[in-house]
């Protein structure tokens, strides 16, 4: 089974649409359902995000396949810790990398895959769910959840990625490494061939992550203007009737969720949930 892995063969394909079709549902659970399925939704995408990552390390080992360039010091494995953290706490401090590392590093890693085994080896499986979920994470709390990441978030994801990356530099001189694919290339065909020898397509990179970070930007803009929109007209119809403005928090919510007729409205901020 080895050296079997096709890139856009049937496999492939199959596994993408497995992934998008999961994704949807997923966010309509999350859009749609009531706060117990809600959190039910969140713990249990935690929970299988964590539990890929050690079943994938745990079997390597048992295998003997298990090699240091395993140790969670990729993107994806940092989009993956930022998610997890996000679904338990609901913190948009947590969202915020969580959307702009997976959608920029993970998302293409599963369409083009540095595997050699197809279906139904277990790297193969371990492989697309764990990407998957990474991907499917921040769609869930911004888009389902409504835990949207604040202004300038794509700054300060972009401040961390490139410390995590220095980071990475040092350790893969020490360790003979290639976290970030920051000494060489990956292997088989990638995008990293558009962009020229090494050292020159780290260049390329970054300024292809500043460029996706601020595209990833814009669908964040238009989730949060609906709600700033609200919360305006809010504080208009209360000043207009003579009645203090609520802060923020939890009173803000209760609020809200009367004046607005308990709306359905999933955009939420942090921990503050209008609509909820």
């Amino acid at each position: 089974m080895e050296d079997d892995f096709r890139l856009f063969g049937p496999d492939h394909l199959a596994t993408l649409g497995l992934l998008a079709a999961a994704g949807v549902a997923a966010v309509l659970v999350a859009q749609r359902g009531g706060e117990t399925a809600r959190s039910v939704l969140r713990l249990l995408l935690a929970f299988m995000l964590a539990s890929c990552h050690l079943t994938e390390n745990v079997v390597a080992r048992a295998q003997g396949w298990y090699k240091i360039q395993m140790l969670p010091l990729e993107m994806c494995d940092l989009a993956a810790m930022f998610g997890i953290c996000g679904l338990i706490t609901r913190d948009r401090r947590a969202v915020g990398p969580a959307w702009f590392f997976a959608l920029s590093g993970t998302l293409p890693a599963l369409f083009t895959p540095e595997l050699n085994v197809t279906f139904p080896h277990f790297r193969f499986v371990v492989y697309f769910l764990e990407h998957g979920l990474t991907v499917i994470t921040p769609l869930v709390l911004v888009f389902g959840l409504g835990v949207v990441p604040r202004a300038g978030a794509w700054i300060e994801s972009l401040l961390v990625i490139n410390a995590f990356g220095l980071l990475n530099g040092k350790l893969n001189v020490a360790l003979g490494t290639n976290f970030m694919y920051l000494s060489h290339k990956p292997k088989g065909p990638t995008p990293f061939d558009w962009f020229g020898p090494w050292p020159g397509y780290l260049i390329v990179l970054e300024l292809l992550v500043i460029a996706a970070f601020r595209l990833l930007e814009i669908p964040l803009l238009a989730v949060r203007a609906p709600d700033r929109s609200r919360t305006e007209g809010d504080h208009a119809a209360r000043s207009a009737a003579g009645s203090p403005a609520f802060g923020s928090g939890e009173a803000a919510f209760s609020n809200r969720r009367v004046s607005a007729g308990a709306s359905r409205s999933p955009v939420r901020h942090g921990r503050t949930f209008p609509g909820s």
